[in-house]
Parts: structure tokens; C-alpha cells; sequence
């Protein structure tokens, strides 16, 4: 979820400097080293101060004329469209978390 954040956050910001896509910037760490609470809250954490930085980079009149196609099935997105499809991954997790709790009977703090 962070590496797929953190690569349209950063595709976002390009576009939007008018920057043409041009491959994928995308890393995404070792997930089996995650092995606490503490290490997973410190990812979300450091990969959410990345994403917000990449906001900082938007000039004050974007090029939203500029986009691509990420997969076959999608349609064009823009800088904008391209920061969107991380809500997908927000109540996707979102979900994930209250089934967790509803089968635990414990809560996420």
C-alpha cells in the first residue's frame, strides 16, 4: 500500500510540474521485515510525511493536460486523477481493519 502511495504521489507531482510519464518510480521495501505494530506504524508514518512533501512540489498552475494510461483497463489519468486512486487503497484498508476488529473484538490502538 505505501509503494503504490509513494510512486503516484511522486508520478502526481511530475505531471503536474509537466513532467511526461515515463516509467514507474517505484520501490517498495522488504514487507516481511515489518514484523511489529511499532515497525508498520513507523512505515505509514514516514511513507504519509513522503506523499506530503510530493504536494509541495505542484506548481501553482498544474499542467493537468498531462496523463497516461497505468493499465490496460484504466482509463487516462492526470496528476490529479493519479493522486485519487490512492483513496482506493484508504477504504480498502479501511475495510480490512473493521473486519479485524469485528472478528477480534479488539480495537486498532
Amino acid at each position: 500500500m505505501t509503494a503504490s502511495a509513494e510512486e503516484y504521489a511522486s508520478v502526481a507531482a511530475e505531471l503536474a510540474r509537466g513532467v511526461p510519464f515515463h516509467g514507474r518510480p517505484r520501490y517498495e521495501m522488504p514487507w516481511r521485515q515489518i514484523t511489529t505494530v511499532a515497525a508498520c506504524r513507523a512505515k505509514l508514518v514516514e511513507s504519509r510525511r513522503m506523499q506530503l512533501a510530493s504536494l509541495e512540489m505542484w506548481p501553482d498552475q498544474p499542467h493537468l493536460d498531462l496523463g497516461y494510461v497505468p493499465w490496460q483497463e484504466s482509463s487516462r489519468v492526470n496528476a490529479k486523477g493519479n493522486l485519487a486512486h490512492d483513496d482506493v487503497h484508504f477504504r480498502q484498508s479501511s475495510a480490512l481493519l473493521a473486519q479485524w476488529q469485528k472478528r477480534t473484538g479488539r480495537s486498532s490502538s
